[in-house]
């Protein structure tokens, strides 16, 4: 189904991922996968492991200078790589973890280093982005928007565009801790609101 939406990662601080989707984005689809990949503890640590040493944040300023031994047609930066950009990272998390076992010092080179998109302006277009799925790996939360509202002084999207930016609804926030006693079935029960995911 042609839902959009948009997956983000915020650690330590600032955002490491705003990955825009164009379908599926609903809990059911894309929510889901997100819902089971942090149902898994050893995901959460190599997703950390992964953005900490293999990854270059992609900008629209940075493609001006995009580097000449890099593509745009990786994997990682097309958007129909929805959810799975988790299982990505994640995977070359859990090989860095692993030669870290032996050179705990090790750093990736640039070339080697996953190249991620952060587009986070696109959730203030609360009429073409449907859902937005944030995983906050600082506070431990998944946390899980759709609709819009005006802008309060505590929304998390408080600082992004102009004041009067209309920002989306936060519908549902699981602590990871809960995400795994949970089943799927709660989760998405817990996401509904008054959209339907009928096309």
């Amino acid at each position: 189904m042609g839902t959009r939406h948009i997956i983000c990662i915020f650690w330590q601080g600032k955002w490491y991922l705003a990955q825009f989707g164009p379908w599926d984005g609903y809990p059911s689809g894309q929510g889901a996968k997100i819902f089971n990949f942090l149902s898994i503890p050893t995901n959460i640590e190599n997703l950390k492991a992964g953005l900490q040493y293999c990854t270059y944040i992609l900008t629209e300023e940075d493609n001006k200078t995009f580097p000449s031994n890099r593509t745009r047609k990786e994997e990682t930066l097309q958007p129909a790589i929805c959810a799975k950009i988790l299982d990505v990272i994640a995977n070359a998390g859990a090989q860095v973890l692993e030669v870290m076992k032996d050179d705990p010092h090790y750093d990736a080179n640039e070339s080697d280093k996953l190249l991620l998109n952060l587009e986070l302006e696109f959730v203030l277009d609360t009429v073409f982005c449907e859902w937005t799925y944030v995983i906050d790996l600082d506070l431990s939360v998944l946390e899980v928007y759709a609709g819009r509202q005006q802008k309060t002084e505590t929304h998390r999207f408080r600082d992004l565009g102009r004041p009067e930016s209309s920002v989306p609804v936060l519908i549902a926030a699981f602590d990871f801790v809960t995400l795994r006693t949970i089943t799927e079935e709660l989760f998405l029960t817990a996401c509904r609101d008054s959209d339907s995911e009928e096309e």
